[in-house]
């Protein structure tokens, strides 16, 4: 994700059964976007200067980009 891409609004919207996402203006599920909060996340992490207590996995499944904690716990998908 390039730096002008950050710039752009997003807006969190439902996702059944799962809860919500975060998506870019003008993207949602029903247009074919994945939610953009893993990516965002990714970006900012790292630039905080702090040891990770938590790390997105390298690859999505169906469901997204897996939240693990530093412990190896999986606790849910971004």
């Amino acid at each position: 994700m390039g730096s002008a891409e950050l710039g752009h609004p997003v807006r969190q919207l439902p996702i059944p059964g799962l809860g919500f996402g975060l998506f870019r203006a003008g993207e949602s599920l029903t247009r074919g976007f994945r939610p953009a909060a893993a990516l965002l996340a990714a970006a900012v992490l790292p630039g905080t200067g702090r040891d990770a207590l938590l790390r997105l996995e390298k690859e999505p499944d169906a469901l997204g980009y897996g939240v693990v904690l530093d412990d190896g716990e999986l606790v849910g998908p971004l």
